[in-house]
């Protein structure tokens, strides 16, 4: 699943040096990984603060990438970066989201676009949305 966002790093930002980080890798669906991805969104979780929920198969459920998400945000948080850009899936998106509103929306209910730009703020104290499925050319 990496190798999809290192290619979106080198089309969006020629000559960039990325650094390739597990914790922003997508859901580990555990068995599952060879079965299509409609055939698995029927057999998720009831509980909206879980889905997806892969833990039955193997694989992991919101909160546990929710956790490995937050691993990477204090990472920034104590670092001298002044902007970072992180290329990744629906997934880390959606517990990005999830983290900075604290809120759980229903399972698929935010609709993010593909190679969109979602953008956040850490001002020292708390994270902030500043834009979501941003589709304008940035440049």
């Amino acid at each position: 699943d990496l190798i999809r966002t290192a290619e979106t790093c080198k089309i969006a930002l020629p000559g960039a040096n990325p650094e390739y980080l597990k914790l922003l890798r997508e859901f580990d669906v555990g068995s599952l990984v060879d079965i299509d991805y409609r055939t698995i969104e029927r057999i998720q979780s009831d509980d909206p603060a879980e889905k997806p929920d892969y833990t039955h198969y193997g694989g992991e459920n919101a909160i546990i990438v929710g956790q490995r998400l937050q691993e990477f945000l204090r990472i920034i948080e104590n670092s001298d970066y002044e902007c970072v850009a992180a290329f990744t899936h629906y997934g880390i998106v959606n517990c990005m989201l999830r983290y900075v509103t604290q809120v759980v929306p229903a399972h698929n209910s935010i609709d993010i676009g593909n190679c969109s730009v979602h953008a956040f703020e850490f001002d020292g104290e708390k994270w902030r949305v500043l834009a979501v499925n941003y589709m304008r050319p940035l440049f």
